[in-house]
């Protein structure tokens, strides 16, 4: 795999909050699907999957959101998570 592709896919990854990891397999999960076996992955099933997991979350929780309210709820989540309160329990009571 190219080193640019990899790094992009490693940011993407990595700007999913931890509470959306699963969204793949929450949103499949009715129709029977139990996750990835570890013969079934490759490395493009593998980034497909990662796209696709972020592509979920931002449908649920970025789109149609101005920018001005993104950097007001990122610094809620900062402030709180200073004061003792996981960003997970914050996400729950915000709305968008």
């Amino acid at each position: 795999m190219d080193a640019p592709v990899k790094r992009a896919n490693t940011a993407l990854v990595r700007s999913v909050p931890k509470m959306y990891k699963q969204s793949l397999k929450e949103l499949l999960a009715p129709y029977g699907f139990k996750g990835f076996k570890i013969a079934e992955l490759t490395p493009n099933r593998t980034r497909r999957a990662q796209v696709c997991n972020w592509l979920l979350y931002f449908k649920r929780e970025l789109w149609g959101v101005s920018l001005e309210k993104l950097i007001e709820n990122k610094e809620a989540v900062t402030s709180v998570t200073r004061e003792g309160e996981t960003s997970e329990q914050l996400a729950k009571k915000m709305v968008y």
